[in-house]
């Protein structure tokens, strides 16, 4: 039986599409549900429900025709309904993500009492033929439907009026369908074949390097580096099979401004270019401190010393002064999930509070959806964020990412105007980089959202022929494409 080896996250807390896009629900999503597009293992758009889609440029006009005889795991057809329900579902939860943004009638429609009983003026469905027609052009439309917030589940499951589901565990649409479930593993049979099994086991981060020498030769591991020590990282690597994805994702330093002495962009600024000290400090000789939010693989791209020089280095001594004297003033709230006790993010916060002698009583959580709502809810004023921006449509993940509404930890940022026409300027001439440079600068000169490394995502197995090539373009593979 195959194994994939879980670290970064635990088992999921919902199967609701709409939620398939927080860390703990994605991989599950992957195995069981369907999207409209997906991306293959040759980095290019394919699909499993469709029999051919397509976009106009001229006419601003998507088309979809809807493979015949496909099931869900229950046995009943999925049509074409099926797949539209899940685009109106995420236009009315999150009528600014890209693309659906401007689904001809859009606005008309959100007025609608019940609007998922009905359709917005520009989706048609005629026979397994869906249409859907935009008021604006888009570089790379189709990329969007196949994120896992369009996941596949039957209309019946859905209260077309309050929008929740009905069923407990909607039947699956995907690949792989759940027979076994506990809260350390989740076992998996392929729909096409029962003897295609694979099992996730879930282990946390602090005991992987442990539990290493139990692991079977049918296990493949997948990690993320900025989860794991120095020492960790090094026996890992020793593997043969180890192997990085490029690093098209960063991790990032987010500093509630609701909350003193944050609410000065000063102290948020010399905070977090203290903290991108230390944690260098540590991770030099493999993940070096950055600033960008694009990477090095990406058009963007902006070394630290040319992000900090604009803002930071002409700062008076005085006002660092006062600044560190706020800092000290007040005790910090912050935590951690115990999961994450040795990675080098906790360890160099811990370091920074110690370097800057500020007061330092970290709570100790058990998860990241507990850590997040403490952050939201204003109880802690620090979070560790993550994200990746896929080589197909950096641009669109960009507006994506701050999308009003759609990450509630980054409400506090996506409300800014300034930051919405800044990404809007760049999504209008995608070649132009001195608009791409203007929205780097801005995130950083703000100081609440504050890249402090690229990182990259890691998979090795005891086998080397357990693990298949991984495509390159992808921020986050799905775990059947690594699983040989």
């Amino acid at each position: 039986m195959k194994e994939y080896i879980i670290t970064e996250t635990d088992v999921p807390t919902s199967y609701d599409p709409l939620e398939a896009d927080q860390t703990q629900n994605l991989p599950v999503a992957r195995m069981i549900y369907h999207t409209p597009l997906e991306i293959d293992a040759s980095d290019t758009i394919s699909s499993q429900v469709l029999e051919s889609f397509s976009y106009d440029k001229k006419t601003k006009t998507i088309r979809w025709m809807v493979k015949k005889n496909l099931t869900f795991n229950d046995g009943t057809p999925l049509t074409t309904e099926d797949v539209v329900i899940s685009i109106k579902r995420m236009l009315l939860t999150r009528p600014q993500f890209p693309v659906i943004e401007s689904i001809d009638g859009k606005d008309q429609w959100l007025k609608e009492v019940n609007p998922l009983t009905k359709s917005p003026r520009g989706i048609k469905v005629k026979g397994n033929e869906i249409t859907i027609s935009l008021t604006k052009d888009y570089p790379h439309p189709l990329f969007r439907f196949c994120l896992e917030l369009f996941s596949i589940i039957p209309k019946k499951c859905v209260d077309l009026k309050s929008d929740k589901l009905t069923c407990d565990r909607p039947p699956e649409s995907g690949r792989f369908a759940i027979i076994e479930k506990n809260d350390k593993s989740i076992l998996f049979s392929s729909r096409a074949s029962n003897k295609d099994q694979v099992l996730f086991k879930y282990i946390p981060a602090v005991e992987l390097s442990e539990q290493l020498p139990k692991l079977s030769s049918d296990s493949v591991v997948a990690g993320n580096e900025s989860m794991f020590s120095r020492d960790e990282l090094s026996t890992f690597r020793k593997l043969d099979s180890f192997y990085y994805l490029p690093a098209s994702r960063f991790s990032v330093l987010q500093l509630n401004p609701d909350n003193a002495p944050f609410d000065d962009k000063l102290c948020r600024l010399y905070f977090a270019k203290q903290f991108r000290n230390e944690y260098e400090k540590l991770t030099k000789e493999f993940s070096p401190a950055e600033s960008s939010i694009f990477t090095k693989i990406i058009a963007g791209y902006m070394p630290r010393k040319d992000l900090e020089s604009a803002q930071l280095e002409k700062i008076k001594v005085s006002d660092i002064e006062n600044c560190v004297d706020k800092l000290r003033r007040k005790e910090i709230a912050w935590a951690y999930v115990e999961n994450e006790v040795n990675s080098a993010f906790v360890t160099a916060l811990k370091n920074t509070f110690k370097t800057l002698n500020l007061k330092n009583n970290p709570n100790s959580l058990k998860s990241r959806k507990e850590l997040a709502g403490k952050f939201v809810n204003g109880e802690i004023s620090i979070f560790n964020g993550a994200s990746g921006f896929w080589a197909n449509d950096p641009l669109g993940d960009l507006k994506m990412l701050f999308t009003p509404n759609l990450h509630k930890p980054l409400n506090y940022i996506s409300r800014d105007v300034v930051l919405q026409n800044l990404i809007e300027e760049c999504l209008k001439d995608p070649s132009n980089k001195s608009s791409l440079f203007k929205v780097n600068q801005y995130l950083h000169d703000q100081g609440l959202f504050n890249v402090y490394t690229h990182v990259r995502r890691f998979y090795f197995s005891k086998d080397s022929k357990k693990l298949k090539q991984i495509p390159q373009g992808s921020a986050a593979p799905n775990p059947w494409q690594v699983l040989e």
